[in-house]
C-alpha cells in the first residue's frame, strides 16, 4: 500500500518496531502492511526526515477507484464512446470528461479505440465447397491460373449495417474486438457472367 494510506501512528509504530530489532518482513506482517511502505518509512526516519504525510499540491484525481472499474468494464463492449462513458460516470471530485475517459483508456490501460472488422458469414456448406476448391486447385500453376478469366465480385452486406465510424470497441488488442458478421447474396451474381467465362474458356 503506499505511504499516504497509513497514519502517522502505523508509521511510527513500524519504526519502532524496527528500532527493537525486528525485520522488515516481520514488521510489515504484524501491521499488515507493505513491504515496501516499511522500508520506505524507515529509509525517512534514518534520514531525520518527518513521517507525516506531505501535502500534495494540484489537482486530485478525477477519477476514483469506482469510476476506473466501470471504466475498465466497458473494454470490448459495442457502442462505448468516451462521451457515453463520461455522461455515466459521477466524481466527488467534479464532472468528468470524455478527454479524461480517453486519457485513462489511453495512458492507464494501454487500450485503442478499434473499428470492427468485417467477417463473412459462411454456412458449413459454403466452408466445405471453399475446401474443397482450394484442394482442387492447389497445384495449378502460374500460367493456368493466367488463363481464368474472374467474374464480378460477389456481394457482401451485414446483416444491420452499423455505421462503422461510431461504432468503436475499446480493447488492447484486434483480438478482443467482436467481428461484424456478414453474408453472401447469391442474388447479386448474373447468370450472364457464368456464360463468358464459358464463351472465354473455349475460346483459348
Amino acid at each position: 500500500m503506499d505511504v499516504r494510506d497509513h497514519g502517522l501512528e502505523v508509521r511510527s509504530q513500524a519504526v519502532g518496531m524496527l528500532r527493537s530489532g525486528l525485520s522488515q518482513q516481520s514488521v510489515a506482517l504484524e501491521l499488515d502492511v507493505s513491504v515496501r511502505s516499511v522500508k520506505r518509512w524507515w529509509s525517512a526516519y534514518k534520514k531525520g526526515m518527518s513521517l507525516e504525510t506531505k501535502t500534495r499540491s494540484g489537482r486530485p484525481p478525477i477519477l476514483n477507484r469506482v469510476n476506473k472499474i466501470i471504466i475498465s468494464k466497458t473494454l470490448t463492449k459495442r457502442m462505448q464512446s468516451t462521451r457515453k462513458i463520461a455522461k455515466r460516470l459521477n466524481s466527488s471530485n467534479g464532472p468528468v470528461s470524455h478527454m479524461t475517459i480517453y486519457r485513462y483508456l489511453t495512458n492507464s490501460i494501454c487500450a485503442s479505440a478499434f473499428k470492427r472488422q468485417k467477417t463473412p458469414c459462411l454456412a458449413a456448406k459454403n466452408i466445405q465447397n471453399r475446401l474443397n476448391f482450394a484442394k482442387k486447385h492447389q497445384n495449378w500453376s502460374v500460367d493456368v491460373w493466367k488463363k481464368v478469366l474472374w467474374s464480378d465480385e460477389s456481394l457482401f452486406e451485414l446483416y444491420a449495417t452499423p455505421n462503422r465510424h461510431n461504432d468503436r470497441v475499446w480493447a488492447k488488442t484486434t483480438k478482443d474486438v467482436p467481428r461484424i458478421l456478414s453474408v453472401k447474396f447469391p442474388q447479386k451474381f448474373m447468370s450472364g457472367d457464368l456464360c463468358r467465362i464459358k464463351h472465354y474458356l473455349s475460346s483459348i
